[in-house]
């Protein structure tokens, strides 16, 4: 029984806490799918492509990233016209960039790197 009131009172609590606590507003997970520019160079097996394809973070015109072990050229692809509206080199070490102030709509993400491409779907 003591176990029972202990845990009314701690969803009580928890309820009461989370009420009183402004929204956070967490950012969007962008999908990263992984693409090869040319699959006939590569019948022995394609070679440093990532295991797992990352997740890219939008928040308002930010865009983070978890860092790349080689550097890359970021675009940004405008997903009706297949026009490039941006385009940006991002070395190895950074993790975000920021993205043009006047863009809306619906986007396709970039990541070129030599052999391989990560691309995802942003709506702004």
């Amino acid at each position: 029984m003591k176990k029972l009131l202990l845990l009314i009172f701690m969803a009580v609590g928890f309820s009461q806490m989370v009420l009183c606590e402004e929204p956070v507003v967490l950012p969007s997970q962008v999908p990263l799918t992984c693409s090869y520019s040319d699959d006939a160079t590569y019948k022995k097996g394609i070679k440093r492509a990532p295991v797992k394809c990352p997740i890219a973070y939008l928040e308002g015109n930010n865009i983070s990233f978890p860092a790349f072990a080689s550097d890359c050229t970021f675009e940004v692809v405008d997903a009706s016209t297949e026009e490039k509206v941006f385009c940006q080199y991002i070395s190895a070490s950074e993790t975000s960039c920021q993205l043009p102030a006047g863009l809306s709509g619906e986007y396709i993400i970039r990541f070129v790197f030599g052999q391989y491409e990560l691309e995802g779907y942003i709506a702004l």
